[in-house]
């Protein structure tokens, strides 16, 4: 880059400014974002109250409405999840799905939940609420 600014001195702010704007391309985004973890945080903060009867495996979701999130991997607790709603241990599960997986209704319904509110993005990534068929018993 020095032999060059220096064999054609013309060329150095040119290509100086070429560079930055790519810089900032790079880094600043124009377009929408994941729109439905802002909408599902919203509507978390709203209607549900955060405990230790709520599963949650969206961090982002998490973070828009304004909770403290575990960082335990919350996906591989997954599988446990219908154990955990059998014994009624989950007011409310909050699934990050993305458009790669298949969460059909029947399999919601399978583990003993209900689909309560789903948020999706236009890639077709979700963020889904879910609560229990069965009224926990208190």
């Amino acid at each position: 880059l020095h032999l060059l600014f220096k064999s054609y001195p013309k060329w150095k702010i040119p290509l100086t400014l070429l560079a930055v704007v790519i810089a900032i391309a790079n880094v600043v985004s124009t377009s929408r974002g994941k729109q439905h973890f802002i909408d599902a945080g919203a509507w978390l903060a709203e209607n549900v109250v955060l405990s230790d009867r709520v599963y949650n495996e969206s961090s982002r979701s998490a973070y828009y409405a304004g909770w403290r999130y575990k960082a335990d991997n919350a996906r591989q607790l997954r599988p446990k999840l219908a154990d955990a709603v059998r014994r009624h241990e989950v007011d409310v599960a909050i699934l990050e799905v993305s458009r790669n997986e298949s969460v059909t209704p029947e399999t919601i319904a399978s583990i003993g939940l209900q689909e309560t509110k789903r948020f999706t993005d236009r890639n077709g990534d979700s963020v889904i609420v879910l609560r229990p068929l069965t009224p926990p018993r208190r």
